[in-house]
């Protein structure tokens, strides 16, 4: 799971993925940002203290989860696996130091048509030419 200070704040500021947990049932090993004693893992006594819970940092399975109705399209499929084959170079291209960073950028390209800007250290709006290929986040 990653706990670096990039992916704790790209999550922070993906509002839109923040959304999807407004439904989600909280379970033993959901990760959070607490707002007193920073990163936390759910465990049976969290289950009570979700009113400090500032926001959400999502497992891999989850990314996966939320990115799995976006690959019945080939063309989505197709850019997503060009984006993590090591030989691309997309890896570095896109800036991703862990898989979580990489499917939370494709969640925010494909469902939300954002990028992580590295420099503002925000999501901005992809401008309609930079949706035909991988732009730096």
């Amino acid at each position: 799971m990653d706990v670096s200070d990039k992916y704790v704040n790209m999550c922070r500021k993906a509002l839109e993925v923040q959304d999807y947990y407004k439904g989600h049932t909280v379970e033993l090993g959901d990760f959070y940002w607490h707002r007193n004693n920073g990163i936390g893992v759910i465990g049976n006594e969290d289950l009570f203290n979700r009113p400090f819970i500032v926001f959400w940092l999502s497992r891999l399975d989850q990314l996966i989860d939320m990115l799995e109705g976006n690959f019945k399209l080939p063309s989505t499929k197709l850019m997503f696996f060009s984006m993590w084959d090591e030989g691309s170079g997309a890896w570095s291209k896109c800036g991703c130091e862990t898989l979580e960073q990489l499917f939370l950028v494709c969640i925010m390209w494909v469902q939300y048509k954002k990028k992580w800007d590295k420099v503002g250290e925000k999501w901005t709006t992809i401008d309609f030419v930079e949706r035909g290929g991988i732009v730096s986040v």
